[in-house]
C-alpha cells in the first residue's frame, strides 16, 4: 500500500467467543487497510488507535488515524461495501 503507520491497541481484559474474535479481526483489518489507502497518501508518519473497552456488558470499539478526516460530501449510503459496513 505505500504507507507506514504506527498502531496502538488499548484494550480492556475481556474474553470473547471465537465468532466474536473473528468479526471484530476482520473489521479491524478492513479499517486499518482503508487508512493505509485513503488516509495516509502524504509521505508521513502515519498514527493508527485501536481501543476496545467494555460498557454496560457490551464491548465497544474505537477506532481513529492522524489522516485528513472524510470528505464533506462522504456518505456511508453510497455504493461502498465498506461503508455501509462501518
Amino acid at each position: 500500500l505505500g504507507a507506514s503507520a504506527s498502531v496502538q491497541v488499548f484494550a480492556d481484559d475481556k474474553e470473547l467467543e471465537h465468532r466474536q474474535l473473528f468479526t471484530l479481526c476482520v473489521l479491524v483489518a478492513e479499517l486499518i487497510i482503508n487508512s493505509c489507502k485513503h488516509a495516509f497518501r502524504e509521505p508521513v508518519e502515519g498514527a493508527i488507535a485501536i481501543r476496545l473497552t467494555e460498557r454496560n456488558g457490551s464491548c465497544q470499539l474505537e477506532y481513529s488515524d492522524n489522516g485528513p478526516g472524510l470528505p464533506d460530501d462522504f456518505s456511508f449510503d453510497g455504493p461502498s461495501l465498506g461503508g455501509r459496513v462501518m
